[in-house]
């Protein structure tokens, strides 16, 4: 299973990403395997998840950083760290449509997330999509 959306974190502080670090030790423990399409870097994630089989982290880091010619002022800041979401967005759908070719996923979960920008475009090529809002 190809998993996207929200970062998986500390299952113990009651945030979305604990939510889905919960799910995604439930899917481990039954043995499924996971590739976690990420916008944050893999050292981000809990080790306890980093380091379970089964998980395989995909990670494409969002290149974009306060204190930069770019985000100099709030509006220059909104728009050049909207792009670069999107940006980051499309390099992932497209690492996982190569990656589906190669090992075909069973299904996306995409969790509390609206869509990987590019999988609207390409779900003829991809397995269902199941979306946890």
């Amino acid at each position: 299973m190809a998993w996207t959306g929200a970062s998986v974190g500390d299952i113990s502080n009651g945030s979305v990403a604990a939510l889905a670090g919960q799910l995604m030790t439930g899917l481990l423990d039954r043995s499924v395997q996971v590739d976690v399409y990420s916008t944050v870097p893999a050292d981000a994630i809990p080790a306890a998840l980093r380091e379970r089989e089964g998980l395989r982290i995909v990670d494409v880091p969002v290149r974009w950083r306060w204190n930069r010619w770019y985000s100099s002022n709030k509006l220059l800041a909104l728009v050049t760290s909207l792009a670069a979401r999107a940006w980051t967005q499309v390099r992932l759908g497209v690492r996982l449509v190569v990656n589906h070719r190669r090992q075909p996923y069973d299904c996306i979960f995409q969790f509390s997330q609206t869509e990987l920008l590019l999988t609207g475009f390409m779900t003829r090529l991809l397995p269902p999509i199941v979306v946890q809002p």
